[in-house]
């Protein structure tokens, strides 16, 4: 089993989120004789959006470009990162790293296509839910996507963007998520 790199921080929540259900996959699908090796690097989430509100692409292509070598020098052999919005730089930096590099995007577009979805709805960052970098894989294979209100983005960026996406939170997050999703079909 290949040794895991995940690029953290960029969301404390959803880094946690991604360790944990990679582990339980792996330990269901080896009939709970193994969890993957898994090394997090976390990179600070104000400087990344920071990059991202200032449309500094190269700076944050080279920050998290750092973030995966420091992973892969510690033996990680498929990297991915944790956020939607650090997409922005994807095709940047799968072309800086020597190692497959996931893509959320791509992952979930082809899951939903998978899934026969003709239609999903996006929440994120207002920057991940105003652009076209993450939505390109969904209408690639035709699947339309569709966004929450504006006073529902502005509410779900609130809550991904800033220190407020913490554990304690999580079931009024859910609730807003489910709501704003509600509004989008």
């Amino acid at each position: 089993m290949k040794k895991l790199g995940l690029v953290g921080g960029t969301g404390p929540e959803s880094t946690l989120v991604y360790y944990k259900e990679i582990n339980r996959q792996i330990h269901m699908k080896t009939g709970g004789t193994a969890f993957p090796e898994i090394s997090i690097e976390s990179v600070n989430l104000y400087r990344a959006l920071g990059y991202v509100a200032d449309e500094k692409y190269e700076e944050l292509s080279s920050y998290l470009s750092d973030a995966i070598n420091n992973l892969v020098n510690g033996g990680a052999e498929l990297v991915a990162l944790t956020a939607g919005t650090m997409h922005v730089v994807y095709d940047e930096l799968k072309d800086r790293v020597h190692v497959p590099l996931v893509s959320i995007p791509d992952a979930v577009s082809e899951a939903a296509a998978s899934h026969k979805f003709n239609k999903v709805g996006l929440l994120g960052t207002i920057f991940t839910m105003q652009n076209d970098f993450f939505k390109k894989a969904f209408t690639e294979k035709g699947i339309d996507v569709v966004m929450p209100s504006d006073e529902d983005m502005m509410l779900v960026n609130c809550h991904v963007s800033t220190d407020r996406v913490m554990e304690s939170k999580l079931m009024t997050i859910r609730e807003v998520f489910k709501n704003s999703l509600k509004s989008c079909f």
